[in-house]
């Protein structure tokens, strides 16, 4: 990799840090200060810490529904390809999962894999949040997951 390529990296993985770092600085409230420090849009109603960060691989898969929002799927494959994953891997609810890193987009009225996910890594999904809200979970537990799950198509656009 060239020093170019690597400095790009570097700086894809530290945006998608600053958009991580609610699951990395415990439980509070958002408030304004802390809301434009990380640059997410909508503001998150509670940040909550989850465990370590990782990086993301050359290979990562996408688990998507057939009802996931297909715009939330293009920022996410957008952003994947930004970050310089070489390959991403679409899969299905119900597929074998064997990606170093694996993406589940979609809450429960989309893509019923991401309520399993979120129940093994004790998270609760979007069900009880407002209309439009998200769950944004990255945590390795033996496996590198992501959810990025919505209280609907809109929630769901909102967390990728």
């Amino acid at each position: 990799m060239t020093p170019v390529n690597s400095w790009k990296k570097m700086l894809w993985l530290c945006s998608i840090a600053l958009v991580c770092i609610p699951l990395l600085i415990g439980v509070k409230q958002a408030n304004a200060e802390s809301s434009d420090d990380l640059n997410i849009n909508p503001t998150p109603q509670e940040i909550n810490n989850t465990g370590n960060a990782f990086p993301l691989t050359p290979k990562v898969g996408i688990v998507i529904g057939e009802e996931t929002d297909k715009h939330a799927v293009k920022e996410v494959e957008k952003a994947l390809k930004k970050a310089e994953v070489k390959e991403i891997i679409r899969l299905e609810p119900g597929d074998k999962v064997n990606t170093p890193v694996t993406i589940w987009i979609g809450g429960p009225e989309e893509n019923q894999d991401s309520v399993e996910v979120l129940d093994n890594l004790d998270v609760e999904g979007p069900a009880s949040i407002t209309d439009e809200g998200y769950v944004l979970v990255a945590k390795e537990t033996d496996k590198k997951q992501i959810v990025l799950a919505g209280k609907g198509k809109t929630g769901t656009y909102y967390a990728a």
